[in-house]
């Protein structure tokens, strides 16, 4: 695989990294610190008072978190899986005057939630969504449909448990030269049929082997946050009869499911 583990199966842990800053000619450390003092301290304080105003008179707290794609993206790995710009800071605080909150981690991968769990009520793991994901979202947190969907990889507790850590191989210690989607395009020329002569292909090796994943904490005893398949609903499930039989070099399991709530779901 080159430079990539994001969504390829169950590999507990996906990529992403921190957006690059390019400084003009006239860039300073001082300017530097003078915006961080003066203009985004500031702009940050007074948009948590805000927040908390609004949280201690509410009903109910919805805190939409998680990433962007300045954080996930494309061509190079994450640092940390901690939540960016100060979230658990901000989430403890709003929790303090309204411990009604429900988090909605906003995010295409793993990140740590031992923080939020232990100052929330409720998580939903929305995804990126695309232009109709705020109307989905909307319907599942209203009861209007049962949430349905389950876990494509597992989370684990904290980034050192993922295997890719453990093994060694994350985070890659090669720097990737030139535009990793450029360097997958043959005979070292991109879109425009120009050379790329500074493209090298990296690799990101699968040294875990079978243990891709789940099977990686299942062998290794290593507790996840939440496992590979996990889904909650808003509607009990009832199984009965169930059986497995091998067949031709499978296992064939069946069972009888029956839906006992007041809801479609799956």
């Amino acid at each position: 695989q080159d430079h990539k583990r994001a969504g390829d199966g169950d590999t507990g842990l996906n990529t992403g990294g921190m957006g690059t800053f390019s400084p003009s000619p006239f860039y300073t450390k001082d300017i530097e610190n003078y915006c961080i003092e003066n203009i985004y301290k500031p702009t940050m304080a007074a948009m948590k008072a805000e927040a908390l105003k609004a949280a201690k008179g509410a009903d109910i707290v919805l805190f939409v978190g998680g990433d962007n794609r300045e954080v996930e993206t494309e061509g190079s790995d994450r640092t940390t899986i901690q939540l960016p710009f100060g979230q658990e800071d901000l989430l403890k605080a709003i929790a303090e005057v309204n411990p009604k909150v429900v988090a909605i981690m906003v995010a295409g991968a793993p990140v740590d939630l031992r923080e939020v769990q232990k100052v929330t009520k409720g998580l939903v793991y929305s995804w990126f969504n695309g232009t109709e994901g705020g109307h989905a979202l909307a319907d599942v947190l209203t009861g209007k449909i049962a949430p349905s969907g389950k876990l494509p990889f597992t989370l684990p507790v904290k980034l050192e448990d993922s295997p890719a850590y453990a093994l060694g191989v994350y985070p890659q210690k090669e720097k990737i030269e030139g535009d990793v989607f450029v360097n997958l395009v043959d005979n070292g020329q991109n879109s425009n049929g120009r050379n790329n002569r500074n493209a090298r292909k990296a690799d990101a090796d699968y040294t875990e082997g079978i243990f891709v994943g789940y099977r990686w904490f299942a062998t290794k005893n290593v507790q996840p946050m939440y496992p590979f398949g996990f889904g909650l609903s808003y509607v009990p499930f009832k199984y009965a009869g169930v059986k497995a039989e091998v067949k031709d070099n499978n296992i064939e399991v069946t069972f009888q499911l029956t839906n006992q709530g007041g809801m479609e779901a799956d």
